[in-house]
């Protein structure tokens, strides 16, 4: 039992100083954060597309699913700024989006 519990402090030290995170407590934050955001983008996406009429029997897989994801990307930066203004911690999240918006930019040049 005890190692289980020096893991675990170990696991959660190392995802205090990936994150940038000022406590464990302000990591599961971040956490509940990149999941809330993760899951409301998955719906908006599908939302999008079939407000559209966009159809992956009428589309087919190939183009379908290429272009659920790029809307998905980009819908889950802006959800992910907007969520973590809820919990006050947009100054955290605007550089994790800023950092993939420069890529994006980048990548379409």
């Amino acid at each position: 039992m005890n190692l289980l519990i020096e893991k675990s402090e170990i696991l959660l030290s190392l995802g205090v100083k990936a994150f940038n995170a000022r406590s464990n407590k302000h990591l599961v934050i971040i956490f509940i954060i990149f999941a809330i955001s993760g899951g409301v983008a998955v719906f908006c996406s599908k939302f999008l597309l079939s407000f559209l009429n966009l159809d992956p029997v009428y589309l087919g897989d190939y183009i379908y699913w290429p272009l659920r994801i790029v809307i998905l990307l980009i819908s889950y930066q802006f959800i992910l700024l907007f969520v973590s203004t809820i919990f006050g911690e947009f100054h955290h999240f605007k550089k994790y989006s800023l950092k993939f918006l420069t890529f994006l930019k980048k990548a379409g040049s």
